[in-house]
């Protein structure tokens, strides 16, 4: 048994740890240098070379160079005996270029850091590791840096530039960082006089961050730098079809250059260079070239050594070197015993290099290297001081001590050469006095004399230093760099326009273009905290396949018809405030897009907009587009709003509105005989929740009982509490109205919360996505989705998807980052590698790729959409544009003509002629029904079940269910009493089979509660409702008969005709010329057409010259019958008499009232009850005043009061007749509640009064004739404000009117009053109305 379980073992061991062979396992190897060293360190290098096609092939030069450098400095470290208790050594492991190998090798490095839990000790022997040293490139290191984050394990690199490296807490470096070479090399162009570049790069983060950099320093100093073309770090260009590309676009940037004389920048590591340099070569388009290259060729003389003359010049950028003798020697030496049996490894490797290796030498390797060896040794030094100070041997816990503090120690390292012995190694560096530093985020910390690059230029066979970068300043020999000077456009160069930070993507229509065609898509989600952003790539919709399909039919249709149209698309990001703002910027001329002429797009020669997607996004981005006159068509948009022809005249879609799909999927459950659904899930934008209000309705009109409707926010995500809800509803069963990301988003955390599987019947925006089954398929098995029926007009686009490539773009790299993720690979030109494999030269669609995405809806309905648009532009121009370019003026004008020209298309496909268009301008087509069913145990298929078309549902076969097992089952939806006691039916419900007896008799005890309850509320609203009638009629009839039975009080002058200012020419003044707001005009009658406004003397009141019967008719001819609120002033002896204004109203130059009374004439058919209790009023005329018995204005001073109407109090005045008080609110515009409760309704009081030329006359009677304003008080007297008691205090009886009024009375004028005994009752009726 102990043996079977023993070979057991070994046998799987050997089948999981070594695939290759039986009985061999193969580990990471490495070199050893100074094996017996106590104190060592890792370098991970690239030693060997590898291409596309090999990896590590064949040992690097420059990488051996770089091996011997470290071999020399720890050589110099030791017999200085540096470390003084210990030897220092090092291991070398081999990356060979590859970021997976520099991973490994940095993983086998730090293992001896590890626990001693889990390490296995072989040897009784204890290493002191000081961390790693390297890598050779930026790349590998980020990745290295990456695995040492949360350690304290150290990486210092003499080589890595990458500015952002210096985000990683392990990392440091003792050459600058990249930001500083793009300084320098900007100051180059600037000294070359070099406007116009191209540029190629390596895909890596060296190259593109590196080129990036430099276009954004450069733009600044107005130079163009283009982008040709990136590269794998691993490209030899033995691609015919790579170089002829590369050439093509070489060629056509020597085009626009002046004399075809052009620099190229090369940012990128030396054997890609050195690949195309041995390629070019052979082709002689490209000898006006001048290359400039950077540090990582720096002064590799192998690159240039064979291709001198291909170009105009090679100008290279490299560390500052400094030739340091010693290490040229030990190189030497070490390639002169160069064996393959020594014992030295870097000997043995210096064999497999050709004889070239010693005239290459790198002196610009040797000094950082240096410096991170005596920086490592120091660091060091410093710990072993801090813990051990005077031993001379190792203390207890100096190694735990390192391991903490050793990383600490190398950021603080100020070292000096000059401290060593000036007459030892390294000579040049002391005597140079060289200092290490590193700042706070490990980057090496140069003084103000210290030179950082060094400009070279290749000639005549080796290299020459022209000039030095040193204190953020160029140096340069402007003589020697003559010949290399001017590279300019000599043309308009599309590609250094500005261009705008929002991403596009525009497709050139031809030299004869204006006419383009606008697309609008959400290739991202919805940002949820950035209204106006953008979230991540929605790769999982194809809609960068959509936007593929977009532009490869403009280019179709522009073939077809001839006419040439162009193609721009937006990412709109599901965002209506993010489009709303991109084609406000674009329609306004803010945002300018250059064409490939050089020229920017002209936005009025947008003829038709293709999109949106998402109808919330669509409904204002129509709004915007109905006031530009630009007919809008939707692939998708599918919202009722947009049915509504009156606010969207110019909109058309190729899809059916959701009022059919909200059908179709009731039908459905109709179908399958469901009562019951959980309830409606949707989406709170315009299409969720339109469709969830249609859901509702049809479902209630069909006796389908919906639990409850569940929001899912659109803006964040809000799945936890849709599952708490959903979970309330006790159902299997739940309809889906929403986006396919917030529904992706909800399956997410039903995984995480571990809820249970569930049936979706959802719109169509579910569709068909495969990423939904792939990752989520046995949580919405059988559940039932939608798609829009597919019908295309164009073909080819199969072909297309065959041959469709990512390529290298500056404005966006939508297409790239699709393919990444589909592929699951780095296609070629990838900067920012996030997969772990590079694509394969072969990797594109696959048939069953391609046959399922040329019937995506989405492409399909977007093709026919433009194929609509090109077709009816054919004879839009043949119809508007007649002699003229289009597109023409006619088109913005006659809009409706072009919308009529679209809806009037008719496409052919398969062999059948169909209009895209209904006569409601929604698309012509169905809908497909799909269930999610099992194609074997672990996958799963949308199939085709039925279709819904012109109202009808079709079901080819029948729909499949599962249980938890994955075994098919049978849905009951059934209400119960506990699921649809809130529900309302038509009919009685069908009840769940399960509990017969229960559910009928809760239905019943429901329906009659129900009943009584409907009953006691229609019996109180009706009671309720004629309580109001009856107190409305009552409280009428009242205020009838007070208005009927109100006396009509008038004052009249009963001075004879001859003294009558009507007849004398003298001025007329009214208290109330006109109504405040000077806009009401009144009929002749005195009326006017409203009511309830303020100050209305003399409304609907007839004048009636009144006297007691001595008067002769002739004086009746004096009335003056005019209302204030006439437009017109009255007219006096044939002369308008001119209002007076509000400040003139008061009149102080009146006489006082301090005459003696005189006998007032009362009408014995006086209607007015002697015996009442109502008290004559005085009438409301304009700023109203009150005066006293003494004939005084109380607060009256002669002027207007200047408080204003705002600061006015209201004081009981004293009557002039009756010596009584009386209230100010006693007139009809100041009533009060409580004073009319006690004193009776107030009559309405006409007064006029003809003032007289001369205050001292008397009329004939003994009377004086007064203004009315000495009749009245100032509403804005200062006196306070009276309070509710004052108000409603009971004032004493008036006289009686029939008898004469006591002499003891004062009196100021003779006055005769008649009230009137014969009001008729169409005269009363006029009052009550006003």
């Amino acid at each position: 048994m102990s043996l079977s379980l023993t070979f057991t073992f070994a046998l799987l061991t050997s089948v999981l740890i070594d695939p290759v062979s039986g009985n061999q396992q193969c580990q990471a190897s490495p070199l050893l240098i100074n094996p017996t060293a106590q104190v060592r360190f890792s370098v991970v290098s690239s030693i060997r070379q590898s291409t596309r096609t090999e990896e590590c092939y064949r040992v690097s030069q420059n990488a051996v160079q770089y091996l011997a450098a470290i071999q020399w400095a720890v050589d110099v470290i030791n017999s200085l005996e540096f470390l003084k208790v210990m030897s220092l050594g090092f291991d070398i492991y081999d990356d060979c270029g590859l970021d997976r190998l520099s991973t490994y090798g940095a993983m086998n490095a730090v293992s001896t850091s590890f626990p001693a839990k889990v390490t296995n000790c072989t040897e009784n022997k204890t290493i002191y590791n000081l961390g790693i040293l390297g890598t050779s490139r930026s790349q590998t290191a980020k990745n290295v840096a990456s695995l040492l984050i949360g350690t304290n394990i150290p990486m210092l690199s003499p080589f890595a530039s990458l500015p952002e490296l210096r985000n990683y807490d392990n990392f440091l470096r003792t050459t600058p960082d990249d930001t500083q070479q793009v300084k320098a090399i900007v100051q180059l162009l600037l000294e070359l006089d070099w406007t116009y570049v191209a540029a190629i790069h390596t895909d890596d983060n060296y190259g593109y961050n590196g080129i990036k950099e430099i276009q954004v320093l450069a733009k600044i100093h107005n130079i163009c730098v283009d982008v040709v073309e990136s590269f794998s770090s691993t490209e030899d260009f033995s691609s015919d079809t790579t170089r002829h590309n590369l050439y093509g676009k070489l060629e056509k940037q020597q085009e626009r250059s002046e004399g075809r004389r052009l620099g190229v920048i090369y940012f990128g590591n030396k054997n890609v260079i050195k690949s195309l340099l041995s390629r070019i070569r052979l082709d002689n388009k490209f000898k006006e070239l001048i290359w400039l290259m950077t540090d990582f060729v720096g002064r590799s003389e192998d690159v240039f050594s064979t291709v001198e003359n291909v170009s105009s010049g090679y100008i290279t950028v490299s560390s500052a070197s400094v030739l340091i003798e010693g290490a040229r020697n030990h190189f030497n030496d070490t390639w002169n015993n160069r064996t393959s049996g020594s014992e030295d490894p870097i000997e043995r490797l210096l064999s497999e290099v050709g004889n070239e290796a010693q005239e290459s030498y790198r002196s610009d390797y040797v000094r950082p290297v240096v410096d991170a060896v005596f920086a490592m040794a120091t660091a060091f030094n410093d710990v072993f001081k801090d813990k051990c100070q005077s031993y001379t041997s190792v203390c207890d816990g100096f190694w735990e001590y390192l391991q903490q503090n050793y990383l600490r120690r190398l950021k603080l390292v100020d070292f000096s050469y000059s401290s060593l012995n000036s007459t030892l190694e390294p000579k040049e560096l002391i005597e140079m006095g060289r200092r290490i530093r590193f700042s706070g985020l490990g980057d090496y910390l140069a003084t103000d004399t210290t030179p950082l690059y060094d400009i070279n230029v290749f000639r005549n066979g080796k290299f020459e230093k022209v000039g030095e970068y040193l204190n953020r300043t160029l140096q340069v020999n402007t003589s020697s760099l003559q010949s290399y000077k001017s590279s300019v456009c000599a043309r308009v160069c599309e590609n250094c326009r500005s261009k705008p930070e929002i991403p596009y993507r525009y497709q050139y229509g031809g030299d004869q273009s204006q006419a383009i065609i606008l697309g609008i898509f959400p290739l991202h989600t919805i940002n949820e905290t950035d209204k106006y952003g953008c979230g991540d790539l929605d790769t999982g919709s194809y809609f960068v396949l959509v936007v593929e399909a977009f532009f490869f039919a403009v280019k179709e249709i522009s073939q077809k018809t001839n006419m040439n149209f162009s193609a721009l698309a937006f990412d709109d990001c599901y965002s209506k405030n993010r489009i709303s703002l991109i084609l406000s910027e674009f329609f306004s001329g803010k945002l300018k897009i250059p064409d490939e002429q050089g020229n920017f797009l002209d936005p009025n020669n947008v003829v038709t907009v293709i999109g949106a997607a998402a109808s919330g996004v669509t409904v204002p981005m129509t709004f915007q587009f109905t006031a530009l006159g630009i007919p809008v068509i939707s692939y998708a948009s599918s919202s009722p709003d947009l049915d509504d022809r009156i606010n969207y005249p110019y909109f058309l879609r190729t899809v059916p509105s959701d009022v059919d799909q909200a059908r179709a999927m009731i039908e459905i459950v109709k179908h399958l005989k469901w009562k019951y659904i959980g309830g409606i899930l949707y989406v709170n934008n315009n299409y969720g929740s339109k469709g969830k209000e249609l859901l509702m309705r049809y479902a209630n009109e069909s006796d389908i009982c919906i639990g409850k409707a569940i929001e899912l926010q659109e803006a964040e995500d809000n799945s936890y509490d849709v599952i708490d809800e959903m979970k309330r509803t006790n159902s299997d069963v739940f309809l889906y109205f929403g986006t396919d990301v917030r529904l992706k988003s909800l399956l997410v955390k039903m995984k995480t919360d571990r809820y249970k599987s569930v049936v979706f019947l959802a719109s169509e925006d579910w569709g068909e996505r495969q990423d939904i089954l792939d990752e989520h398929g046995d949580a919405v098995i059988g559940s039932i989705t939608s798609k829009f029926e597919t019908r295309s007009a164009v073909t080819g686009f199969d072909s297309y998807l065959q041959d469709l490539k990512p390529d290298v773009q500056n404005s966006n790299d939508w297409f790239r980052k699709f393919w990444t993720n589909f592929f699951n690979c780095n296609p070629p030109g990838r900067f920012d590698k996030t997969k772990t494999n590079d694509c394969p030269p072969s990797t594109g669609f696959t048939r069953s790729n391609i046959e399922q995405l040329v019937k995506n809806q989405r492409i399909v309905h977007v093709m026919n959409a433009v194929f609509a648009v090109g077709t009816a532009m054919v004879r839009v121009k043949e119809k508007l544009c007649q002699g003229v370019s289009y597109p023409c003026e006619n088109i913005k004008s006659h809009v409706d003509d072009v919308v009529k020209e679209i809806q009037a298309v008719e496409l052919s496909g398969g062999g059948l002629t169909y209009s895209v268009f209904n006569a409601n301008r929604n698309g012509n087509v169905g809908f497909q029904i799909l269930n999610i069913q099992k194609r074997d145990v672990t996958s799963y298929q949308y199939k085709q079940v039925g279709e819904y078309k012109n109202g009808q549902l079709t079901l080819s076969s029948n729909f499949r269910f599962y249980n938890a097992s994955g075994n098919p089952r049978e849905i009951k939806a059934l209400c119960t009493k506990e699921t649809c006691s809130h529900c309302i039916f038509s009919k009685p419900a069908e009840s769940a089979p399960s509990r017969p007896a229960v559910i009928p008799n809760g239905t019943e005890e429901f329906r009659i509660a129900e009943i009584i309850l409907i009953a006691l509320l229609g019996f109180f609203l009706v009671f309720f409702i004629f309580s109001i009638v009856i107190i409305t009629r009552y409280f009428k009839s009242k205020i009838k008969g007070i208005i009927e039975n109100k006396p009509k009080v008038m004052y009249v002058n009963e001075t004879p005709a001859a003294s009558n200012p009507l007849l004398s020419g003298k001025g007329i003044h009214f208290q109330n010329p006109g109504h405040s707001n000077g806009s009401m005009s009144v009929r002749n009658d005195g009326s006017s057409g409203q009511r309830g406004f303020d100050n209305q003397a003399f409304v609907r009141e007839s004048y009636n010259h009144l006297n007691d019967g001595s008067e002769t008719s002739s004086s009746r001819g004096q009335r003056l019958d005019y209302s204030p609120l006439s437009p017109d002033p009255p007219v006096v002896g044939g002369k308008r008499i001119k209002r007076t204004s509000e400040s003139q109203e008061f009149r102080p130059d009146l006489p006082p009232r301090d005459h003696p009374p005189s006998r007032i004439k009362y009408n014995s058919n006086s209607s007015l009850d002697s015996g009442g209790t109502t008290t004559p009023t005085v009438p409301k005329m304009g700023i109203t005043r009150s005066m006293q018995a003494n004939g005084q204005v109380p607060g009256d001073s002669g002027t207007p009061s200047p408080t204003g109407p705002k600061s006015a109090r209201l004081l009981p005045t004293i009557d002039p007749i009756t010596h009584t008080p009386v209230s100010p609110l006693a007139s009809p515009t100041h009533s009060s509640s409580s004073s009319s409760q006690k004193m009776g309704p107030s009559p309405r009081v006409i007064l006029r009064n003809l003032p007289l030329a001369d205050k001292n006359m008397h009329s004939p009677s003994g009377g004086y004739q007064m203004t009315s304003a000495h009749l009245s008080h100032n509403l804005n007297s200062p006196h306070g404000s009276v309070s509710p008691e004052d108000i409603s205090a009971e004032f004493p009886p008036p006289p009686d009117f029939t008898q004469p009024i006591p002499t003891s009375v004062p009196q100021t004028a003779k006055i005769k009053s008649r009230i009137s005994a014969s009001r008729s009752a169409e005269e009363a009726a006029r009052i009550s109305r006003v």
